[in-house]
């Protein structure tokens, strides 16, 4: 059921109020004005009949009945007098007049409070002088009373009527005016409930419901001005998310996916909307995905902390993919409530890295020619020279020495460029034991040759063949 308005609930108080005032008024003045009319009625009476005593006994005293009834008639005009009854010494009635029905028991009444039958009885004794002639009694009707009453009820009644009836008109007003500014204010937070944004209040008075009113203007300038800058940061980060080229994924605390970035088609090969409500680790390859988990659980323990880590994810094409990845914990924050993971593709990165790698080492190796020419150098001139004198000395066992000497710098100059080679093409090398000592004295030249001259380069050989043997297998 729809309420009452306030307006009117309102002037209904205002009337409630007038009317239960009008009554204790009404009441306590009608009350008053009867117990004032009572006691006049009573002096009244007894005025009257002392009055009427006094006269009558001279009438009675003289036997004038015809100047008793003149009398007696002029007296019973008064609307209160109901009846007159005049009795001689021998208490014999000699003269009545009026409605004396049901007078004969009678008795006299000290007060009108005390009146039972409607009729205010007296009795005065009549004397001449000091001879006792005879009584009278005389009867005041209260009807005059009651209808003086009535009368005032009614006149009473009919005040309050057109008081109250003035006083609705009053609260009503009252009441209008008062709840204007609530009026406006509902109407303004209804119109603001329906989604109309651009509302003022017209304020109309500094009270505590101006002050409302001025405090809902603030509100609602306070909350389209907060929602414009929430639009325009909704707007920036639906930019940076559409064209992010990295994957953005927001998890739940179980690691559920409930927002994927499209990023996530061109990097995984699957669709942002595919990978909601799976698993995080879903998106590593099988051997990598308990590294998303266990990130995510360390996150989890500690969000204040920036996890970083890689992993591999395989594509649809069958090829690998690498992730550097950076997880951070916003689950205790009501304005996010979730996990964040973001996700870069290094694959490439990676390979342009190795080949600058390699690029540095064949830069190292061509830096490394200028000293190693040197060594090839002495070791063709050496080859060159024992050749030379193989052709000149016919001695066998010199010619043996000769052929030896070559063999050992050919030797040398083979293995020189076999390493060589293998550092520039990365080829697997295999360890052997060797000498150190003997291997710094040999290289030890090419490496003075190599190094500018502003580096010194000091050798310390050791003498201890443990710590050499030691040295040598490490």
């Amino acid at each position: 059921m729809k309420s009452i308005p306030l307006s009117y609930r309102i002037a209904l108080s205002i009337v409630l109020i007038e009317v239960v005032m009008l009554s204790l008024l009404v009441w306590s003045n009608l009350a008053i004005l009867q117990s004032s009319s009572k006691d006049r009625l009573e002096d009244s009476a007894r005025n009257i009949s002392i009055q009427y005593a006094q006269t009558a006994a001279r009438f009675l005293f003289e036997a004038d009945l015809a100047g008793l009834d003149e009398y007696s008639r002029q007296a019973i005009q008064h609307q209160e007098v109901a009846y007159i009854s005049v009795f001689d010494r021998q208490d014999r009635k000699v003269y009545e007049l009026g409605d004396v029905a049901n007078k004969d028991s009678f008795r006299p009444d000290e007060r009108i409070v005390d009146v039972d039958d409607g009729v205010f009885d007296l009795v005065h004794r009549l004397k001449l002088g000091e001879t006792h002639v005879g009584k009278a009694r005389m009867g005041f009707s209260l009807n005059l009373l009651n209808h003086r009453v009535e009368q005032a009820w009614i006149r009473g009644l009919s005040i309050a009527a057109a008081e109250i009836a003035l006083t609705i008109i009053v609260g009503l007003f009252i009441g209008k005016a008062l709840t204007r500014n609530l009026r406006d204010l509902a109407t303004g937070a209804k119109a603001y409930g329906a989604g109309e944004k651009n509302i003022q209040i017209p304020v109309r008075s500094g009270d505590e419901v101006g002050q409302a009113a001025l405090a809902f203007n603030q509100m609602v300038a306070d909350r389209n001005y907060a929602e414009s800058l929430l639009r325009e940061s909704e707007q920036q980060f639906h930019a940076i998310v559409e064209h992010t080229p990295d994957l953005i994924l927001l998890t739940d605390a179980n690691g559920k996916i409930i927002f994927s970035s499209p990023s996530s088609d061109a990097l995984l090969g699957v669709s942002a909307p595919a990978l909601v409500s799976k698993d995080v680790s879903s998106i590593a390859r099988e051997a990598d995905r308990q590294i998303l988990r266990d990130e995510l659980n360390k996150a989890l323990a500690n969000d204040h902390m920036v996890h970083r880590f890689e992993f591999q994810a395989q594509l649809p094409s069958g090829s690998m993919a690498v992730f550097e990845a950076i997880v951070r914990s916003y689950v205790n924050n009501p304005d996010v409530g979730s996990v964040v993971l973001l996700c870069r593709d290094i694959t490439e990165r990676q390979k342009i890295e190795a080949q600058l790698r390699q690029s540095q080492k064949m830069e190292a190796i061509g830096n490394l020619t200028g000293g190693v020419a040197h060594d090839f150098n002495n070791l063709l001139a050496v080859i060159l020279g024992n050749l030379e004198l193989i052709e000149d000395d016919k001695d066998p066992a010199l010619l043996s020495e000769r052929i030896d000497e070559a063999m050992k710098a050919t030797m040398r100059g083979a293995e020189l460029t076999r390493k060589m080679l293998s550092y520039g093409r990365r080829a697997h090398l295999e360890p052997v034991a060797l000498n150190l000592n003997e291997v710094i004295s040999e290289f030890q030249g090419m490496l003075r040759r190599t190094l500018s001259e502003r580096i010194r380069l000091e050798i310390s050989q050791s003498r201890n063949e443990k710590e050499l043997s030691d040295i040598s297998r490490l």
